[in-house]
């Protein structure tokens, strides 16, 4: 996955590091990129029971980059 459309307010799926020893390494975790450093991110998660946490991710770690703040509202007015 390239970094070019990793920019604040995106949002991302990622899988956690192995290092960080995952009962599922296939789960797909998501979040909203908050601030873009050199070789990470800073990302507020989305995930139902995790709302609001941050956490740091590597940009290998990301595996697709959803959208925007328009993709928020959209998946938002789906839901409802």
């Amino acid at each position: 996955m390239g970094i070019a459309g990793v920019q604040a307010g995106v949002v991302i799926a990622y899988r956690l590091r192995s290092s960080e020893r995952p009962t599922n390494p296939e789960r797909l975790w998501h979040g909203r990129v908050e601030k873009v450093y050199t070789e990470v991110c800073h990302v507020r998660l989305t995930e139902p029971g995790y709302e609001g946490e941050h956490e740091i991710v590597f940009f290998s770690q990301i595996v697709s980059i959803a959208g925007g703040p328009e993709y928020e509202l959209l998946s938002t007015r789906r839901q409802q």
